[in-house]
């Protein structure tokens, strides 16, 4: 299998990766925007390619290869619906500085069985009153479970409106990961 991850390497601050939803790509809107933010800071990216590959438990198992690959430093796992549940498993796997999780598909129908837990020493998440995806109160309980810095957004699931606001707290997020440590 080609390698699914398409990675910067300059010198860094650690390593920015990020997971994108179910029915999105590589190249979404929103990785578009932040990818280029973590750059200018200084980290290397990497963005699975999760197309094609429908089945959560291996969207993991994708992650936690790459996450393994890296071996130990400082990453950050940044994801969006799907992809934010894939960041927090994988996090359970292996030790990350922190998680940036947008409209995060917790306690989903079916799943909310699942341990959801997550030790990252940071988390932040970011979610839209009017998601129909995902409703808040989900989210909310997570975040309070997690203790989680939470912003709530005037927007629906895609978050797209909120995207200027999104990318100022992104920005935030990962100047403040800086001198986080993994758990």
């Amino acid at each position: 299998m080609a390698n699914p991850f398409q990675e910067t390497d300059p010198p860094s601050e650690g390593l920015a990766i990020f997971s994108h939803g179910r029915d999105s790509s590589p190249a979404a809107i929103k990785i578009g925007a932040l990818r280029p933010i973590a750059e200018r800071q200084g980290w290397r990216t990497a963005v699975p390619d999760y197309r094609g590959c429908a089945d959560p438990t291996e969207r993991i198992a994708l992650l936690s290869r790459e996450l393994e690959q890296e071996g130990p430093g400082r990453v950050v796992l940044m994801g969006s619906s799907l992809g934010a549940a894939v960041s927090i498993f994988a996090a359970r796997r292996h030790p990350v500085a922190a998680l940036f999780l947008l409209a995060p598909a917790v306690y989903w129908p079916g799943y909310e069985h699942l341990d959801y837990r997550c030790g990252a020493p940071s988390i932040e998440v970011v979610h839209g009153w009017r998601d129909e995806v995902v409703p808040p109160d989900r989210v909310l309980r997570w975040c309070r479970e997690h203790r989680a810095t939470t912003h709530l957004l005037d927007d629906g699931h895609a978050l797209i409106d909120s995207l200027p606001e999104i990318e100022r707290l992104f920005a935030r997020f990962l100047q403040q990961s800086r001198g986080e440590s993994v758990y």
